[in-house]
């Protein structure tokens, strides 16, 4: 489960056409950009609003 964002517009990435932006922090320090997804502490139902 991950959190995200849709009813964006539309980007074309490479070959692919992006219709969602999934959240992600990056972690602590690091140098090369490496990041993790953010999930929910407890379950939530899927589909809900994220405040």
């Amino acid at each position: 489960m991950v959190m995200g964002i849709l009813n964006f517009e539309s980007r074309q990435i490479g070959d692919v056409t992006s219709e969602v932006l999934i959240l992600g922090v990056q972690y602590p320090k690091a140098d090369s950009g490496e990041a993790t997804f953010i999930t929910p502490m407890a379950d939530a139902k899927i589909g809900g609003k994220l405040f």
